[in-house]
């Protein structure tokens, strides 16, 4: 769940980031620019794909830190 609460939260912020890096100008520019062609949508483009990605990764990595952790723990004896 955390990977895709961040991906919805953060594909507004990539998907300016990556305009910027392809098409040049400013952030606040390419933000009104984006607002007035595409609207409140075009901060959703490519969420799908983000969530596709991002949400097994999380779940590779928690798997393998509770698999590390428990192999690392140290029996106690009484």
């Amino acid at each position: 769940m955390a990977g895709s609460t961040v991906a919805v939260l953060g594909n507004p912020l990539d998907v300016i980031r990556t305009r910027v890096q392809v098409e040049g100008g400013t952030v606040v520019g390419v933000t009104r620019e984006l607002m007035a062609e595409e609207g409140m949508a075009a901060f959703g483009k490519g969420i799908t794909a983000r969530i596709w990605m991002l949400a097994p990764n999380g779940a590779v990595i928690m798997t393998a830190y509770e698999l590390i952790k428990r192999l690392s723990a140290k029996e106690v004896h009484e």
